[in-house]
């Protein structure tokens, strides 16, 4: 090319330059062009005699890896882009490229497959119930070791699927890429367990998948985040500290529950305990507005449930919940009720450490009478089985004291036993 129209980077070769195989619906006659006159092999283990093979190998090197993105190599030749977009020709059986399809799934979730009109001893009796194509994959790592040197995505390349026999062997002739079916980071553990197989090398059991440097974790989530696989989230506990400079707590609610429906985060529980006091910004102020109070307080629980009210609320009208973030705290809708309601608010609005003092003080001049009638309902009340209590007496021998300093030990939470 003239050097005024030299393309300057190798970005712009992509949408001009395609070494890729068209796809077959929407450009089916290029598909057939390619099909018919560029296509080349076969060659290799499965055709030596091809005219390309020199010393047992392909002279123009194929087959070529897949890239996202042309490039250039270190002798000045450009490496076009072949993205691994699932499009194939196959010539005399042989597929170019040939893929494995590789699925994958949670423990004791595998698919079966079975009509509406088969018998359930029928169904219970198929290989696919018992194993399926992944589990025959570990098990097969438990028996050679030459199998546990790979990854369940390379694992194509060494073994060939024996589906009548519903097991793997090893390959003798050829080669074929795994391909694993994309997952939503949405469905969780089955996200990450997905991760975990382009890592993991010859586990034989899901717990050796979930276990790193000797400890088994209780999540393949757990196992990405020890391997260093998932962010450590501190850029977004830094975005919300940052954002909490120049943004009201609405707004830094609204930022974290987008977090969470991007799925963004790799332990948004972690992100939620270094954060919540900026999230819960202004909560204490809407209280004191709503029962006109400016005397009002809040303890840490209550300023943490409403905050997680506020925010699954936000998530409620799009379509989302809380409840889908497994180590996610849930607020407790009963108590935001209650806080709500001026009059059981201003019940609850007490001082618990004046409260502790008051009741030392008052459980030592208990008569001994009074102090066994004392243990008698905080029992009740400490194993919560309930029970029905009359006490009784004349003008002036300390039924309301009592009541008093029971109420002291209920409220500041008193353990006497």
């Amino acid at each position: 090319m003239h050097s005024d129209n030299k393309l300057p980077t190798v970005e712009l070769i992509d949408p001009i330059i395609s070494t890729e195989i068209a796809d077959r619906i929407e450009d089916p006659e290029l598909y057939l062009l390619v099909n018919d006159f560029m296509i080349h092999g076969r060659c290799g283990a499965e055709n030596m005699n091809c005219p390309c093979m020199v010393d047992k190998k392909c002279s123009k090197n194929f087959p070529k890896q897949f890239c996202n993105h042309s490039s250039v190599d270190q002798n000045g030749f450009p490496l076009y882009r072949r993205r691994n977009d699932g499009h194939f020709v196959e010539k005399s059986g042989v597929r170019y490229p040939s893929v494995v399809r590789l699925p994958f799934h949670l423990p004791n979730q595998q698919q079966i497959v079975y009509g509406e009109d088969d018998d359930i001893d029928d169904v219970l009796d198929k290989p696919s119930v018992a194993a399926s194509k992944f589990t025959s994959w570990m098990e097969c790592n438990a028996i050679d070791s030459e199998a546990r040197k790979l990854t369940y995505v390379e694992f194509p390349t060494k073994c060939v699927w024996i589906l009548n026999g519903w097991f793997w062997k090893q390959r003798n002739v050829g080669k074929a890429i795994g391909r694993i079916h994309s997952v939503s980071p949405k469905l969780g553990e089955a996200y990450f367990l997905r991760i975990l197989l382009n890592k993991v090398k010859g586990p034989t059991s899901f717990d050796e998948i979930c276990t790193v440097n000797g400890e088994t974790h209780s999540s393949f989530r757990d196992a990405c985040y020890a391997l260093g696989l998932l962010d450590d989230d501190k850029e977004y506990i830094d975005a919300i500290k940052e954002a909490s400079h120049s943004g009201y707590g609405f707004y830094l609610r609204l930022l974290f529950a987008t977090l969470l429906m991007c799925n963004s985060m790799s332990k948004p529980e972690v992100v939620w305990e270094n954060t919540w006091e900026y999230l819960a910004d202004g909560i204490l102020y809407n209280q004191r507005q709503r029962f006109k109070s400016a005397e009002l307080s809040l303890g840490v629980d209550e300023l943490k449930n409403l905050t997680l009210f506020e925010i699954e609320q936000i998530l409620l009208r799009n379509n989302s919940t809380l409840k889908n973030f497994k180590n996610m705290p849930y607020p407790d809708v009963e108590s935001v009720s209650s806080s709500n309601n001026r009059l059981i608010t201003e019940e609850l609005n007490y001082d618990i450490p004046v409260i502790k003092n008051d009741y030392d003080r008052m459980f030592l001049a208990l008569t001994n009478e009074q102090r066994n009638i004392l243990l008698n309902i905080m029992s009740a009340i400490q194993e919560n089985k309930g029970d029905v209590f009359f006490v009784y007496g004349y003008s002036g021998t300390g039924k309301t004291f009592l009541w008093k300093t029971i109420s002291a030990a209920i409220r500041s939470k008193v353990i006497l036993f």
